[in-house]
C-alpha cells in the first residue's frame, strides 16, 4: 500500500478505529514478540501523530456505550507500561 493509499485509508473513521483496535489487541495480548509490540505502539503513534484530531477515535472506543466495541485502551497502555517498567 502506498503512503496516500494509506492515509486514504486511515482518514475513514471506522477503519482507522479498526486498526487502531487491531493495533492494540497486539499491544493487550501478545507478550512473547517486543518488536512485533513496538511496532504496533509505533503505527498507533504514527496514527495519531499524522492527524492528532483522531485522539477522537481513541475516546470514542474508551467511551463506547456498545459493549462489543467499547475497549479500556489507556488499561492496555499502563498494563504495558507497567510490565516493561523495572
Amino acid at each position: 500500500m502506498t503512503d496516500e493509499q494509506q492515509r486514504r485509508t486511515i482518514n475513514d473513521k471506522d477503519k482507522a478505529e479498526e486498526y487502531i483496535r487491531l493495533f492494540f489487541e497486539i499491544v493487550k495480548k501478545v507478550n512473547s514478540d517486543d518488536k512485533l509490540v513496538t511496532y504496533a505502539l509505533l503505527l498507533i503513534d504514527g496514527i495519531l501523530e499524522e492527524r492528532r484530531s483522531r485522539i477522537e477515535y481513541l475516546v470514542s472506543i474508551q467511551r463506547s456505550f456498545k459493549k462489543d466495541k467499547k475497549e479500556d485502551l489507556i488499561g492496555v497502555l499502563n498494563s504495558f507500561l507497567f510490565k516493561h517498567s523495572g
